[in-house]
C-alpha cells in the first residue's frame, strides 16, 4: 500500500473536512476516514464514500458526539486505477 501525500482539514461549525490532495497520476474516486480513541479504538469508520472530500460531523458509529479530547485519524484513498493510498495517522483535538 502506498502512502497518500497530504490531505488538508477544515473545520466549521459542527464539521471537520477531509480533502485529499489530487494524485498526480489518476484521479480519486473515493475516500475513507476512520478515527480511533487513544487507546487505538476504532470509533469511526466512513466506509468508502465517493469523491476527494469527506466531511465528518464529529460523530461516533452510533450517531454519539464524540467527546472532547484528542483522537487519532486515518484518510484514505481509492485512485482510478484501484491503488490505495493512506496516510499516515494523524491526530485532531475537539473541543466545543
Amino acid at each position: 500500500m502506498a502512502w497518500l501525500a497530504g490531505i488538508s482539514l477544515a473545520l466549521s461549525a459542527q464539521s471537520l473536512d477531509f480533502t485529499a490532495e489530487r494524485c498526480a497520476l489518476t484521479a480519486i474516486v473515493s475516500v475513507r476516514l476512520e478515527v480511533f480513541d487513544l487507546s487505538g479504538r476504532k470509533i469511526f469508520s466512513s466506509g468508502p464514500v465517493e469523491g476527494a472530500t469527506y466531511k465528518w460531523y464529529l460523530q461516533r458509529d452510533d450517531g454519539r458526539p464524540v467527546a472532547n479530547g484528542v483522537y487519532l485519524y486515518i484518510f484514505s484513498v481509492r485512485t482510478a486505477d484501484g491503488t490505495e493510498l493512506r496516510s499516515s495517522v494523524g491526530k485532531i483535538a475537539v473541543r466545543r
